[in-house]
């Protein structure tokens, strides 16, 4: 029986970003039942332009992953969870970096925004009757919303998921602070990682 993928990526299907999951997506269409692309803050997207082509069992759902304020304060809370806590841990040990406000703010908005997203997402998969069992989660780039699909994979290990890495989401260096969020924790919850260069990948 074929099983159901979800894509998360940025803008697709549209502008002119992320051109290259068209021809990806008429490949792997046939081995999927449903394709469901996931739009996460459609209300920063210009949905008027052009669209790229979609397979027929693709369908597109518009997320609106606006952060409020409460949203922002609770996740503070989580720094008392043993996942941020062994996180803080390797920021100081692992990567050399210096506590400061910059980076806890950085954390705390990657928090908020991944919870969020998360909780919205099970939502929509809830209402289309989408069963966790056998699903594939895909994110496009690296970023809060990979970290979300990680937390759905802790609570269910039933759940594949992948994601592409390209360049600002994986350089360190290219952020000021030189700092991304919970990468340890993200990789180690996924089943696949397609980085789009060598270089990346030994990073």
């Amino acid at each position: 029986m074929k099983k159901n993928l979800v894509i998360i990526a940025g803008s697709y299907p549209y502008g002119q970003r992320e051109s290259f999951l068209e021809a990806e997506l008429h490949v792997v269409s046939s081995f999927f039942s449903k394709i469901y692309i996931i739009v996460p803050e459609h209300h920063t997207v210009d949905k008027t332009g052009s669209r790229f082509s979609l397979p027929t069992n693709a369908e597109v759902v518009l997320i609106d992953n606006k952060l409020s304020v409460f949203a922002k304060a609770v996740s503070v809370f989580s720094l008392f969870t043993p996942r941020i806590l062994h996180h803080l841990r390797q920021i100081r040990v692992k990567y050399r970096l210096a506590f400061s406000l910059s980076i806890f703010k950085i954390l705390f908005a990657y928090e908020a925004k991944e919870r969020v997203f998360r909780k919205l997402l099970l939502k929509e998969l809830s209402q289309r009757g989408i069963e966790l069992n056998g699903l594939c989660l895909y994110t496009y780039w690296l970023t809060e919303y990979t970290c979300a699909i990680a937390r759905i994979k802790e609570s269910h290990p039933e759940v594949k998921t992948i994601t592409r890495a390209h360049g600002w989401d994986v350089y360190f260096e290219r952020h000021h602070p030189p700092y991304l969020p919970l990468r340890e924790y993200i990789l180690s919850h996924m089943d696949r990682i397609a980085v789009i260069s060598g270089h990346g990948r030994n990073y």
